[in-house]
């Protein structure tokens, strides 16, 4: 499989989704928090998620013939369309190396209402371990999001069979690490693995160094850019010039594959009540493990306590 290639270098900005009558409908990169003036009780919420139906919408309705054609990043619209042609029958992969990176596929995630988990080095090892083994035994979880960091700590993710880098990894013994994941004893199905570069521009000139670079030259570096190679490849970079009609318009789109059904779409319901069973258990989940460190505080504090006592009387 060929690398995607961007024609001018693009960066993860606002989502754009163009109906087929060629109007244009901008969301944002970034969900913003509202806050509701009338709060609703955890009861109600409960109540009216039990009543979820799926939508259902006039034939002659324009939405119903409103769809996501692309997005304004070139990597983004080449991973949805892999993870829509896979995620039924298989399970995927993505490591990322910027939380930022994240949000922004777990938000075209939620839109295309495929389930994921996003494994962060910010969660505690309590939520961490429940996402590795949820991810492996529920079926509904389909993608995980894993920081290419917490890539080498002996898990097993055997249930997945794709594996995507949002990025190059550009350290061979991170990325056999990372691939170790899914290509373990136990692994029942031919793992693929892609990694996402954009050709044409410094991060395919970076790849191609890193892989041409000896085992010791690779150790002597400690930072990437330590390497001389790397470190005149990126002084003598230049930008890549736009046109004006890539600017704007459709000629800022980068097509995905299938366009994708906007709203009501096929699944929202048993989407919508997963989702909110999965931020009860991490709930629940965080819960435990906060109750376990105060226990644990308390054990360790008593001896003190005793021991200044004593030293009173």
């Amino acid at each position: 499989m060929k690398p995607p290639v961007l024609i001018k270098a693009g960066i993860p900005s606002s989502s754009l989704a163009v109906s087929q009558a060629g109007n244009k409908r901008a969301t944002g990169a970034k969900m913003q928090g509202l806050q509701q003036s009338n709060p609703v009780s955890p009861n109600r919420t409960a109540d009216m998620l039990s009543g979820i139906k799926e939508a259902q919408l006039p034939a002659d309705s324009l939405l119903s013939k409103t769809s996501i054609v692309g997005t304004t990043s070139a990597k983004l619209s080449y991973l949805l369309s892999r993870i829509e042609e896979f995620y039924r029958d298989e399970k995927i992969l993505i490591f990322y190396d910027n939380d930022n990176t994240a949000y922004y596929i777990a938000q075209a995630l939620e839109v295309l209402h495929i389930d994921y988990l996003i494994y962060a080095k910010s969660l505690t090892p309590a939520i961490k371990s429940d996402y590795i083994v949820r991810f492996n035994q529920k079926p509904e979880h389909r993608v995980l999001l894993m920081d290419i960091g917490q890539a080498a700590y002996g898990l097993n993710l055997t249930s997945a069979s794709r594996v995507f880098f949002i990025n190059p990894v550009n350290r061979p013994q991170v990325e056999a690490q990372a691939l170790k994941r899914a290509h373990r004893i136990g692994q029942t199905r031919e793992v693929h693995a892609e990694t996402l570069i954009l050709k044409g521009t410094i991060e395919e000139k970076i790849f191609e160094r890193a892989r041409t670079m000896s085992r010791a030259e690779h150790k002597n570096a400690k930072e990437l850019d330590d390497d001389g190679g790397i470190r005149d490849i990126i002084q003598s970079a230049q930008p890549i010039p736009i046109a004006s009609h890539e600017a704007k318009g459709v000629g800022s789109i980068a097509f995905i594959q299938k366009p994708q059904q906007l709203f009501a779409r096929p699944g929202w319901a048993s989407w919508k009540k997963a989702a909110r069973e999965n931020s009860k258990t991490r709930a629940e989940t965080s819960g435990s493990s906060s109750s376990g460190k105060r226990k644990a505080k308390e054990q360790n504090d008593t001896p003190n306590r005793k021991r200044t006592k004593k030293q009173k009387v």
